[in-house]
């Protein structure tokens, strides 16, 4: 033991460089075990809390089948909800449902209360609370005045025994609706919802649900929130993604560690063959190159654990100015903040521990095979050396391309990490795009007429009363009437997009989007024609794709934008990018077929309608479009056409008067759950009509996001830092292994010019590979990361991002350069 202290001081800076490279490793440790698994949390939580924690839902399930399933020990949480019945009060829109407890509790918390008690009590979220004009107090009475499915008025004086936060599932789409015990509902038909351990694979539990218990296809069906939920196949007791990663880290780790070491090998087999040599056995060699690794990782366990912890102080104390509201998981407040796997942490570090045995055995057999003499010899012949070229430069690199290649894959590792980490990033980025995308989520509140008769919509008297509401800076609008293109010969369709969403939608009411009239063998396309305000065209530019969005252009004649949507090989759905489903040109005249009377009937959304009740209108197509600025609700036009024109032009042509949908923005500072209230109030008694809190909704993702953000940063700030160390340290390293070797060179005659060439070329050779395996490494993890979490499907872009690749190459081969010379200029 004497004998390695003595080393460890007596070769300080390549002992202290071995020590930074343990360093680096426990660095690389907590990242993996504490933030990035962070960051995964907040992903899942989130998706649950939007979506429910749910994988599998049965529709229309009998007793008989819940029976036979609550018992399945692969179930972690069962819900259980039945519709009871809708409300017929002239005045509130609500519905009443039965629910269990898990179901109840699923993404929201008790406020005040508890379960049902008496067969009259009743839970209702705040927001419904409020919508009905109630205090927030427990054990008052509430009438309520219902349909049930049998079609029965029902009235019942009914208990509030319990209030419990919103849950987003029913508030993100406007339902209020009231909960009653699911023991005393009488319907025969249930909505069974299952949350499964892990270990489960899903598409076996459909696949056995429908033949065991009878469950038709089209009733049962996954609620996974994201695709790797769908192919989940976890150990209920070992997370088996931790130990893939574990082993990933540790392989990281492992090869840091032995890229230093490699390149003191032969420094250590001239002191070692100098020491068999002196008669020392073999069992201390072992034993001495073992304890002064041992000791030099204990010595960096401490400081890095110590760093890793301070880092992880300034990571929370930053989350502290980040205000997230609460959610709620099974009744319980979610844990948004930072987790340290502590287990994870030892497993890795014993993992370590175990290769410096391994790495000592290694050297150990390295050292013994070599015989005294030639391990004692210092010397560089440059002649025995130079069996491979006469060129002394390159031969100067052949000689340490094992040396270079370690240290090269190591480095290239941390950066692929590095630009894995910007990849998912990138990932979160577009999935909140996509998210406003598929929430129109373009203004603070929406409210849209949604009841499948199109006649049903917002009056003008409503219109005028919410312009009285203060808090409101404007209003933009839409009105609408259905229409169906007669197709042209000379556009171009995509045939697989619309086979499949006819596919999807032949047996709904609103039936195929593209087909043939069988009485007048015209090829339709079903569409709608809209009128936007003045301000939405504004807004609808931003989904420009071609063409003029002037409002002067389109008060012009007949010019109108239309709405063609886009999508790409792995998608039957519109996306923000992609191909056109109909190559409808700038300047093409299209013709409309809409109805003649103001009111329409059900028969609309048949293609195969009586056409003579049908009056054609023409319009010029200036713009092209990709995106419709206001959300599609009952109608279902947005996987279609839509023909967009201005109101008083839509005035002009059409005698429909009221408004489809309202996109409101709120005045700055004021409080948009108050706006939102008295927004609500003006609709109260119209059960066709759906306001949605927009501004709250994203503000609840946005603090989530934000702390993913956060997390995000100190990983990319953490390996920033370990891939600039590294690269300092590994070329400190080899500088230390070459140095004698420069001065052999100089020996021989070569001059300073001569010198400076050999570590310019050596530099270029080290950045050349490490940008190629660099490359090489992320590209093929960003293909397996994209194609196996069937992010594909999501609509998002597989973009590989070279100006990351080029500044991590620079961080990666500028120190490299830097310290090369400036240690030969010292040396000098």
């Amino acid at each position: 033991m004497k004998f390695v202290l003595k080393y460890i001081y007596g070769n300080k800076i390549k002992s202290f460089l071995v020590s930074f490279s343990f360093l680096i490793c426990i660095m690389i440790i907590i990242i993996s075990s504490s933030l990035v698994e962070t960051i995964s949390n907040l992903e899942n939580l989130q998706r649950e809390y939007q979506n429910t924690p749910y994988n599998v839902i049965i529709k229309n399930a009998k007793n008989r089948q819940y029976e036979a399933i609550k018992d399945n020990k692969e179930v972690k949480a069962l819900g259980l909800e039945s519709f009871i019945g809708s409300s017929v009060d002239k005045k509130y829109l609500y519905q009443v449902v039965g629910t269990n407890s898990d179901n109840l509790l699923s993404t929201s918390m008790f406020i005040k209360g508890g379960l049902f008690k008496k067969e009259n009590d009743v839970i209702l979220e705040k927001w419904t609370l409020d919508y009905l004009g109630l205090k927030p107090n427990i054990n008052q009475k509430l009438k309520i005045s219902y349909k049930n499915e049998s079609g029965k008025i029902v009235n019942e004086e009914c208990n509030i025994c319990g209030i419990i936060h919103d849950t987003p599932t029913k508030k993100n789409i406007g339902v209020k609706t009231i909960y009653k015990n699911i023991k005393d509902s009488k319907s025969n038909d249930l909505s069974i919802k299952l949350e499964y351990k892990r270990g489960t694979r899903l598409f076996s539990v459909l696949d056995r649900y429908q033949s065991q218990y009878r469950i038709e296809k089209n009733n049962i069906s996954i609620n996974a929130s994201s695709p790797e939920e769908v192919s989940e196949i976890l150990s209920s007791d070992l997370d088996i993604n931790n130990i893939i990663k574990s082993s990933i880290f540790s392989l990281l780790c492992i090869l840091i560690v032995f890229s230093i070491i490699n390149m003191s090998i032969r420094d250590r087999i001239n002191l070692y063959s100098l020491i068999k040599a002196m008669g020392a056995k073999k069992q201390f060699i072992f034993k001495s190159i073992f304890y002064e690794l041992l000791i030099l990782y204990m010595i960096s366990i401490p400081i890095g654990l110590f760093i890793g912890n301070l880092f992880t102080k300034i990571i929370v104390k930053k989350l502290r100015f980040t205000n997230t509201g609460n959610i709620y998981i099974h009744n319980k407040i979610a844990n948004l903040s930072l987790i340290i796997n502590y287990k994870q942490i030892f497993a890795d570090l014993t993992i370590l521990l175990l290769f410096i045995l391994v790495l000592s055995y290694i050297i150990y057999r390295k050292i013994k095979r070599i015989d005294i003499i030639s391990g004692m010899n210092d010397e560089y012949d440059v002649k025995k050396n130079n069996r491979f070229t006469k060129n002394i430069y390159l031969n100067y690199l052949i000689k340490d391309a094992s040396i270079i290649i370690t240290m090269v894959i190591t480095m290239s590792m941390l950066s692929s990490y590095y630009l894995m980490i910007g990849f998912n990033a990138y990932m979160s980025r577009e999935e909140e795009k996509m998210m406003v995308w598929d929430m129109y989520a373009y203004s603070d509140i929406k409210v849209a007429a949604t009841d499948k008769d199109l006649n049903k919509s917002i009056s003008k008297s409503e219109y005028e009363e919410l312009s009285k509401i203060k808090g409101i800076r404007s209003i933009d609008y839409s009105r609408f009437i259905p229409g169906k293109i007669i197709y042209q010969d000379k556009w171009k369709i995509n045939d697989a997009y619309f086979s499949n969403i006819n596919e999807n939608s032949k047996d709904e009411y609103w039936k195929e989007y593209f087909g043939i009239n069988e009485i007048t063998k015209k090829k339709l396309i079903k569409a709608s024609v809209r009128a936007y305000n003045d301000e939405s065209f504004i807004r609808l530019a931003e989904f420009k794709t071609s063409g003029s969005f002037d409002i002067k252009k389109l008060k012009e004649a007949n010019n109108a934008i239309v709405v063609v949507p886009k999508t790409d090989d792995n998608n039957f759905k519109n996306l923000p990018d992609g191909k056109n489903v109909v190559d409808i040109k700038l300047g093409d005249d299209i013709e409309v077929m809409t109805p003649k009377d103001s009111l329409i009937d059900m028969s609309y959304y048949d293609l195969n309608d009586d056409l003579s009740k049908y009056t054609i209108t023409k319009f010029k197509v200036v713009g092209i479009a990709y995106g419709t600025y206001f959300e599609n609700a009952r109608e279902r036009t947005n996987p279609t056409l839509n023909i967009i024109i201005t109101d008083k032009k839509f005035s002009n042509i059409y005698k429909i008067k009221d408004f489809r949908n309202f996109n409101i923005y709120a005045k700055d500072n004021y409080d948009i759950d108050k706006l939102y209230s008295e927004i609500d109030k003006v609709f109260l008694g119209r059960k066709n009509i759906v306001t949605r809190n927009i501004r709250s909704e994203l503000n609840q993702i946005n603090q989530i996001n934000s702390r993913k953000k956060i997390f995000n940063a100190a990983v990319i700030v953490s390996l920033l830092m370990a891939i600039l160390f590294s690269a300092i340290n590994s070329t400190s390293s080899l500088y230390e292994v070459n140095k004698n070797d420069i001065s052999i060179i100089k020996k021989i005659g070569a001059s300073k010019k001569k010198i400076y060439k050999c570590l310019i070329l050596e530099w270029i050779f080290i950045s050349l590979i490490l940008i190629f395996t660099t490359f090489l490494i992320s590209k093929l993890s960003q293909y397996l990361i994209y194609y196996n979490k069937g992010i594909y499907y999501e609509g998002i872009q597989n973009i590989y991002d070279y100006k990351n690749l080029i500044c991590i190459s620079m961080v990666n081969s500028l120190p490299i350069l830097f310290i090369l010379l400036r240690r030969t200029k010292k040396m000098e």
